[in-house]
């Protein structure tokens, strides 16, 4: 059970003398010492010098049963009061048998969130630790905004915010700056007032459609918003002005230094030419994101109708970032294109999502697991993360590896698929 307070919930146990159920009161040890000095009758013991959980201190709250809480272990006990729980006769009817009642609303719920929040506005954040959870999106919904990451420095690539399933208004740390230009950006709220970010129309709004009533709904929050880099708590890879002159893919050349990609291999896989020969060709190192490396404002390469694939067309890519398209064709095209230019001649996609045993383990999670194979599909948490999508490995080895995201195009220099 997870709560704020023990005071959140409603504790009522069974009356041994009639079936109906009693709300018990809680009762709290002196000093919060919650070690028993004696037995287990009651609360603790009919003998017990510990007066806050003796016989007084329950039938002292007018309750017909009390609780006690130990917030180190999260264990309730509850119990009748000494001479109840000691009259046998209360006993007959119920064959000793007798059942508690746990009420409490449960946290991220929109009832708890009402309950917590009250009558605040939905952009209230003095009670932002009480909004409730959200669904995820599908893989794709997060990889795409992830993977934004790995072009960091082209202006024209914008960001889109991540917010967190267990407080739909928190945005997942670690991506944007917390505060940055003077403002504090950490939730939707902060987003969406900040100086530095803008209604993007060719960007998707963070939630779906929100029926819960005024004052919580969230409907006036949920806008299509972006920024720049100039938020993004990391630093740039490539350089907003600055370009290079070098050779292509496919080219020969003597030296690998020359080439685009820093790489130039022969047949035999060798980066040493052969003096006074052009025996290297420019190839594409093992663990190159084909997608990032060819996005039209990162080398412009793919377009050539010289190459030996087909090539990459205008429409094959966003017009705004210039990143290819994530459909079946296009796919096809950056496989064909690894193939040819890649110096493994092979590709693979990332591993950033599959199907991973759940966490935390633990004897009965293992042993579930075992059973029943039990997987969840998720993005990767855990260094014991490992899966596999269409015989191809995913999880934490192969993300570590430089194999990220799921939707996009790698080239391959593992053994192992």
């Amino acid at each position: 059970i997870a709560f704020d307070s023990i005071s959140d919930i409603t504790i009522q146990l069974e009356n041994p003398s009639g079936g109906s159920y009693s709300t018990c009161a809680e009762v709290v040890p002196t000093g919060s010492d919650y070690t028993c000095p004696s037995g287990r009758f009651g609360i603790c013991g009919p003998t017990d010098s510990w007066s806050a959980a003796g016989d007084a201190a329950c039938t002292g709250t007018g309750a017909a049963c009390c609780y006690m809480y130990n917030p180190d272990n999260r264990a309730i006990t509850i119990a009748h009061p000494n001479a109840t729980a000691a009259n046998p006769a209360n006993y007959d009817t119920n064959g000793n048998v007798l059942s508690a009642r746990i009420n409490f609303t449960a946290p991220g719920t929109l009832l708890w969130e009402q309950i917590k929040a009250g009558a605040t506005t939905v952009d209230d954040e003095t009670v932002i630790a009480h909004r409730r959870s959200s669904s995820p999106g599908n893989a794709l919904y997060y990889l795409k905004r992830l993977s934004r990451l790995e072009y960091l420095g082209i202006p024209q690539m914008t960001y889109e915010p991540v917010y967190c399933n267990d407080n739909y208004q928190n945005l997942v740390p670690g991506i944007f700056h917390e505060s940055i230009f003077g403002q504090k950006l950490k939730t939707v709220s902060d987003f969406l007032n900040h100086d530095r970010t803008f209604v993007d129309p060719n960007a998707l709004a963070p939630f779906n459609t929100d029926t819960a009533p005024v004052p919580h709904n969230a409907n006036g929050l949920n806008q299509p918003l972006a920024s720049t880099s100039e938020l993004i708590d990391h630093a740039p890879i490539f350089s907003d002005n600055k370009f290079k002159c070098c050779l292509e893919l496919g080219t020969k050349t003597d030296n690998g230094s020359l080439c685009c990609s820093g790489l130039a291999v022969d047949e035999d896989g060798n980066t040493t030419a052969t003096s006074g020969s052009l025996s290297l060709t420019c190839k594409l190192p093992d663990e190159t994101n084909l997608n990032v490396y060819f996005n039209k404002f990162v080398s412009g390469e793919g377009l050539s109708e010289s190459d030996d694939v087909t090539p990459l067309e205008i429409t094959d890519f966003n017009i705004k970032t210039g990143e290819p398209l994530t459909n079946s064709t296009v796919i096809g095209k950056l496989n064909a294109l690894g193939e040819a230019f890649c110096a493994s001649g092979k590709v693979r996609r990332g591993g950033a999502f599959g199907n991973f045993q759940a966490k935390p383990f633990g004897p009965l999670r293992e042993a579930v697991s075992s059973s029943t194979g039990d997987t969840q599909y998720t993005i990767v948490d855990d260094i014991s993360d490992f899966g596999n999508i269409n015989n191809r490995v995913t999880g934490y080895q192969i993300f570590n590896f430089g194999y990220k995201w799921n939707h996009h195009v790698y080239c391959d220099g593992l053994e192992t698929n």
